[in-house]
């Protein structure tokens, strides 16, 4: 069992924790007594004191830090916190239609300093412009207003639950990692490695991101998609993007999702 590490205990339990082991089993045991950085040295000297007065044959001190280099460190781990980016109260919107799940979508996507900041979807049999602005009002209501300030529509959040509880999680999940600072990029990757089947919603917002806002250099870093034609020939070719599916540079073949 762990109680304690030895860098929690006094000088003082070192020597009586050596005391009380060797009455018991050899006087030719030793242990070390660790002393914190911040000992002194009438500490290092009543330990050895000590040692003597309590029958110890023989003790070894160290104080923590007084070589150059030593054997073992305790470390500070410190686990960073990723705050979202604060949003404010209105932000640019780029809105894209497509077709996901067997229905229309406007999916309507939020920036922050032109970098995508929010995700929202609603139905794409409305006539919406390919730009506007998302205003929030309160607390999961957020309004799409064009650049003349005429309200598209009210309630974006109420308006994904009506047409699918399902989508608004999704959007809500995507929002998520990009006000935590994720980059399109990996949640692109991420999509690419789900399960999902290339008409899900899913796949839809991935090939948004990649069309719109990962570059070329970027895509590369996340590809690694072989092509399956070539695999057949006992092949292997890793496909390129391009709009945002996936080219064989070799067969021209062509893949998407």
């Amino acid at each position: 069992p762990w109680f304690r590490c030895a860098t929690d205990l006094t000088w003082q339990e070192h020597v009586g924790m050596q005391a009380a082991f060797q009455s018991y089993i050899d006087n030719s045991i030793s242990k070390t007594v660790n002393l914190l950085n911040s000992a002194t040295k009438e500490d290092v000297a009543n330990a050895y004191m000590e040692a003597h007065k309590s029958g110890c044959k023989g003790i070894t001190v160290y104080r923590d830090g007084c070589k150059t280099t030593q054997v073992l460190n305790a470390r500070k781990s410190v686990v960073g916190t990723n705050h979202a980016k604060p949003r404010p109260k209105e932000v640019e919107a780029d809105i894209f239609k497509t077709t996901a799940d067997g229905l229309d979508w406007h999916v309507i996507v939020g920036k922050v300093n032109d970098v995508p900041y929010e995700v929202f979807a609603v139905n794409g049999k409305q006539n919406l412009p390919s730009t506007a602005k998302v205003v929030k009002r309160k607390k999961r209501h957020y309004s799409l207003i064009d650049d003349e300030n005429v309200v598209l529509i009210e309630n974006l959040g109420k308006e994904e639950d009506e047409i699918h509880p399902k989508i608004g999680l999704e959007t809500r999940r995507f929002s998520l990692e990009l006000r935590h600072n994720i980059d399109p990029m990996y949640i692109a990757s991420m999509i690419d490695k789900s399960s999902d089947v290339i008409t899900s919603f899913t796949k839809a917002v991935g090939r948004i991101m990649k069309n719109k806002y990962i570059s070329a250099a970027d895509l590369r870093k996340i590809a690694d998609v072989p092509c399956l034609d070539c695999a057949k020939k006992d092949e292997i070719i890793q496909m390129i993007p391009e709009a945002g599916c996936w080219r064989c540079p070799a067969c021209h073949s062509s893949r998407c999702g």
